[in-house]
């Protein structure tokens, strides 16, 4: 038996790592990628994105990230 892969897009928590990112959950972060939001469509992520009702971040704070996962 095969191992079956899926792919979707991910919100990354703008605080974490690249190597060890936070994902969006739907009702907070997790750094358990099985409990990740996951989007079919890039546009749906940032759509979704572009929807949060946060604190203006600081001068040099980096925007949260929007990236394509793979769970095999």
């Amino acid at each position: 038996m095969k191992n079956k892969t899926e792919s979707g897009w991910v919100i990354e928590h703008r605080r974490s790592q690249p190597c060890e990112p936070e994902y969006w959950t739907g009702y907070g972060w997790s750094k358990d990628n099985l409990r990740a939001i996951r989007f079919c469509r890039k546009a749906d992520a940032e759509a979704t994105l572009s929807g949060f009702d946060e604190d203006d971040p600081l001068p040099n704070e980096l925007p949260h990230r929007i990236a394509e996962h793979i769970w095999g």
